[in-house]
């Protein structure tokens, strides 16, 4: 019972760990103007932003907790539409047809609101099936050419 309780309580500390807002745009891999948004945003619905509080012992500070920031990271990874269209060797209108059929199902990006990330499961499906055909210049070995 006791070691349930201080793995409860370990795991709250986790969770209430925080750094500051410069430190989490540092790790986020974005600017100065981008983290501002997020934290305006976090302010109002906290969703699709980075929620923060003043620090007590500097008031310009903003303190981020250490799991929205890794929410937002796992949320961001992935590949990207324009990623997987090079990897697959497909076109852009070929894309965009597998995105409008439902084929690749894809989500927007909480960092960036041009960019857009595709469903990795789905992704690895169609490129299993891509490798899997043959490719259309290829020759086969058992047809004679010549007739």
């Amino acid at each position: 019972m006791a070691d349930l309780d201080q793995r409860d309580s370990r795991e709250q500390q986790e969770d209430d760990q925080e750094m500051t807002a410069a430190e989490a745009g540092e790790m986020l891999g974005i600017g100065h103007t981008k983290l501002a948004q997020l934290l305006k945003v976090g302010e109002e619905a906290g969703e699709h932003g980075l929620p923060s509080r003043r620090s007590m012992l500097d008031n310009r500070v903003r303190m981020v907790k250490r799991s929205a920031v890794e929410r937002l990271l796992r949320q961001s990874s992935g590949m990207t539409v324009e990623e997987a269209r090079k990897q697959l060797g497909v076109s852009r209108v070929k894309m965009k047809a597998l995105i409008e059929e439902g084929m690749l199902p894809v989500r927007t990006h909480p960092l960036s609101h041009k960019k857009r990330i595709v469903d990795p499961d789905r992704y690895a499906e169609l490129l299993a099936e891509r490798r899997a055909r043959p490719q259309k210049g290829s020759v086969e070995q058992g047809k004679d050419s010549s007739c």
